[in-house]
């Protein structure tokens, strides 16, 4: 098996989802990590990509999807990663959690984690995301997180090494 690097802060770590894992999410197999309400709408349109994508996790990491796990519980609660593999030096990330684990600042730690790894990486120099215009918890986070908002509605969002 594969093994590619995880993602660790105090409370989370970011677990690549392997093809294996994104097959029980299709499947529905439930696993006794899958906390409340996991896989969620965003956590089964990933793993419909990684099965799909023709990248080697080991060539493109950290830029590959992740599932976002509480350390203390092992419960798996939501996703994060980065859509696709750098381009003109800047990347795009999203993060996802059940509802059952918002309002923890569980997302800002996956938004922070992911920025770190991106720009520790080397390959980037800005991190870009997206949210809808209502979206109010999503803004929250990228602006915990330290991105800017690059437009008036507050849906591109962007964050620089230099920053």
């Amino acid at each position: 098996m594969i093994e590619v690097p995880s993602l660790f802060s105090e409370r989370l770590e970011l677990r690549w989802m392997s093809p294996s894992m994104a097959h029980d999410i299709l499947c529905g197999r439930r696993d006794a990590t899958w906390g409340e309400g996991f896989p969620a709408a965003g956590e089964i349109k990933a793993a419909t990509w990684v099965l799909s994508s023709r990248y080697d996790p080991l060539e493109v990491a950290p830029f590959i999807t992740y599932v976002i796990m509480v350390r203390d519980t092992g419960l798996l609660i939501g996703g994060a990663g980065f859509h696709n593999v750098p381009a003109d030096r800047g990347i795009e990330c999203g993060y996802g959690l059940c509802p059952a684990y918002q309002g923890f600042g569980y997302a800002t730690e996956a938004a922070t984690l992911l920025v770190r790894a991106a720009f520790d990486s080397g390959k980037v120099d800005h991190v870009r995301a997206t949210t809808d215009e209502d979206n109010v918890r999503s803004k929250a986070v990228l602006k915990r997180a330290g991105f800017t908002p690059m437009n008036a509605f507050e849906t591109e969002w962007l964050i620089s090494s230099t920053q």
